[in-house]
């Protein structure tokens, strides 16, 4: 039986159509592995270092993984993306450079047609997700991220702007037939180097039932990441603090950042059915799995493109 336990604030309506999605995502994840256009990507960047989950207090925010740091910046009047929509519009961005080859991005004629490309509706309003949309796009593409490794032996530091170039027609958005380009991308050189030499192969299946989650999209992509990578028979222990610096530092306590890792776990596990792992008391421990995306599967995608 499946049990998801949803956070006290989602209304029982939308904690329904969340049980569906994960109910009907576990059954089809299940019987039939992830291929072709049900394999997206995601920037290992943004995987292992993960941009915030609500709104906040600066333009500046900083991650921390061993001796890796990373620094996500904004220019001031715009700020930093947060939420659901710049994890969605990362993957979607990473996901055209690697099938295309190519920086040079489109989002094709109209808002409400990529909205629905991304498994989203289009709502108008001031709370609608239109503006929402309109927000999280301009600040996701008007970031800039600085990379750095310092070490006793020396340092290495890297910037990136995630766009070098972006024009986007808001006169598209109330037409599918309109005829203009909704946004026309060229990513940034470094991050678009980065993105072929380090993108994390995800089952589109399993994003879009848990995308309206921020902690749950990036804890599923940070999962099936980790698990590729080698792991100790008994299972790699690694302490809440240590990865409350790397993807969970706007909680203001680690005791939330600890609740909020486990209810988003819940959901992570019903669409990653092969994963092994335990969140104990005073660590999280994770064991030898199966990724989400079999090596193969992802490889060939990869070479199609």
């Amino acid at each position: 039986m499946l049990i998801v336990n949803p956070e006290r604030s989602v209304a029982p309506a939308d904690s329904r159509r969340l049980i569906h999605r994960l109910a009907d995502a576990h059954c089809s994840i299940k019987a039939d592995l992830p291929r072709g256009e049900n394999i997206v990507y995601m920037c290992s960047t943004f995987v292992r270092f993960t941009l915030p989950h609500r709104r906040p207090h600066s333009n500046v925010v900083q991650r921390r993984d061993g001796d890796r740091r990373i620094t996500f910046m904004a220019p001031p009047g715009i700020g930093l993306p947060y939420g659901k929509w710049p994890r969605l519009f990362l993957m979607y961005l990473t996901t055209q450079a690697i099938r295309k080859g190519s920086r040079d991005i489109e989002l094709g004629s109209s808002m409400k047609a990529f909205m629905r490309s991304l498994g989203a509706a289009s709502t108008g309003g001031a709370t609608g997700s239109i503006q929402a949309f309109k927000e999280q796009l301009a600040r996701t593409l008007s970031m800039t991220i600085t990379l750095s490794t310092q070490t006793s032996g020396g340092a290495e530091l890297f910037n990136a702007p995630v766009s070098d170039t972006f024009k986007i027609s808001w006169v598209a958005v109330g037409n599918d037939n309109s005829g203009a380009k909704l946004a026309t991308i060229r990513l940034g050189e470094r991050l678009f180097n980065e993105i072929l030499t380090g993108a994390v192969p995800l089952d589109r299946r399993a994003v879009h039932a848990i995308q309206q989650s921020p902690m749950a999209t990036d804890l599923y992509a940070w999962l099936t990441f980790r698990v590729s990578r080698s792991l100790r028979a008994s299972g790699t222990a690694i302490r809440w603090s240590e990865l409350r610096e790397q993807f969970g530092s706007d909680y203001s306590a680690q005791s939330d950042f600890r609740i909020a890792f486990v209810s988003a776990l819940e959901q992570v596990r019903l669409v990653y059915p092969d994963l092994k792992c335990s969140a104990l008391e005073s660590e999280f421990v994770l064991f030898r799995s199966r990724t989400s995306v079999g090596r193969k599967a992802a490889d060939h995608r990869t070479g199609a493109a």
